[in-house]
């Protein structure tokens, strides 16, 4: 069960009594500390600059202190009259653990919806009233759910997720292969929230990941594709930094690349002529372009030269070897459309950015002409009834 009830339903309880008593996602009776970690992690890894990340360990005390007088029940009242502010930490509350309710991922995407996706979130969109900084927030949590569920393999797990977009009645795009598609709206997000200036742990490691399935199913350029400048610009960024980290740290232990050395650590072949080592034929820059005696050194030096020659590579997906037709399909087909933001991702003076996801078949806010229940209680309720 998602949701609890702070009391059984007997017949002395009314119909007003028993909505009010509901521990939905903003009624809990306390939070678990045990669960202050993960809310943590994931709060550290979505909301704060890469290169400014506070410590893990002093930063779970602040969680703590936090957790301690931000009641859900506070915050899903400040959610119904339009905190942006609300809603992004309830989300981060939901996938972190710290609610006395089920993990879900579509729960947190429903809480996220208010100030990143206009046409999902209808009469509930709330991105408009609120400052950049929020919404590069909101714009990062959403990619590490979407890569979160993109990274599902327990099959539990990604029925779970079915079962919550249906009884949230969250728009999902019906045509799209379902494994193919949290990877490219993570993307978007990702994109979006460095467009606003936060270039957070997760949208740094889905940048990565994302180029390289892009060249994995043969897209030779992901450059050309400008909906996702801004994610290519921070990812190239990062790998420029990278390099001028390692040539900096050489500088400093006195090391060069030399070309008459095996490179591995531990090898004695040394001073040998050029021609009859083997250099690395990775993108890694010259300067930094290691040499070897053998194919067995060169796969024992990889691990420490990887972070050099493919920065943020994670292997191959998969996935993405299986589809890797449709992923240049989609690829190529998926617009972005970026109100207010400029030609190259960046953001306008007037507007920020306001995501709108336009895929093939896709058609948000068509769903018939049925009404339906859009508070925030009602619409997590819901959950406690089916599950």
């Amino acid at each position: 069960m998602l949701l609890k009830s702070t009391e059984k339903h007997g017949k002395h309880t009314g119909e007003v009594s028993r909505k009010v008593k509901f521990l939905c996602i903003c009624n809990r009776a306390h939070f678990v500390p045990d669960c202050v970690c993960p809310y943590a992690e994931i709060k550290r890894a979505t909301c704060f600059p890469y290169n400014e990340q506070p410590d893990l360990k002093e930063y779970r005390k602040v969680c703590m202190e936090f957790l301690k007088i931000a009641h859900p029940r506070v915050l899903a009242d400040r959610a119904e009259h339009g905190d942006g502010e609300a809603y992004l930490e309830l989300g981060l509350m939901l996938i972190g653990g710290t609610i006395e309710c089920t993990y879900s991922i579509e729960g947190a995407l429903h809480l996220f919806d208010p100030l990143t996706d206009r046409v999902v979130a209808g009469d509930r969109f709330v991105g408009d009233t609120v400052p950049n900084d929020l919404l590069a927030k909101a714009h990062s949590a959403s990619a590490w759910a979407y890569w979160r569920e993109w990274s599902i393999h327990d099959e539990e797990e990604f029925y779970r997720v079915f079962r919550h977009r249906a009884v949230l009645k969250r728009e999902f795009n019906p045509k799209w292969r379902i494994e193919i598609q949290p990877l490219f709206f993570a993307a978007i997000h990702a994109s979006v929230s460095a467009a606003l200036g936060l270039v957070s742990e997760v949208v740094l490691e889905i940048g990565f990941a994302f180029k390289q399935y892009a060249e994995q199913a043969g897209i030779q350029d992901v450059r050309r594709m400008r909906q996702f400048s801004a994610l290519w610009r921070v990812v190239k960024a990062r790998e420029d930094e990278i390099i001028e980290m390692e040539r900096r740290s050489r500088a400093k232990q006195g090391k060069t690349m030399s070309l008459s050395d095996c490179a591995a650590e531990g090898c004695l072949v040394k001073g040998v002529p050029p021609s009859t080592l083997r250099r690395c034929k990775g993108r890694c820059p010259p300067d930094l372009k290691p040499c070897y005696c053998s194919k067995a050194c060169q796969k024992k030096d990889w691990p420490a030269h990887k972070a050099i020659c493919k920065p943020g590579s994670i292997g191959k997906q998969a996935l993405i070897e299986e589809n890797k037709e449709d992923f240049a399909t989609h690829f190529g087909s998926l617009i972005l459309s970026i109100e207010g933001a400029t030609e190259d991702g960046g953001v306008g003076n007037v507007q920020p950015p306001r995501p709108t996801i336009d895929l093939p078949g896709f058609h948000p806010g068509r769903a018939g002409p049925q009404a339906r229940d859009t508070s925030l209680r009602a619409q997590l309720y819901k959950l406690t009834m089916y599950f």
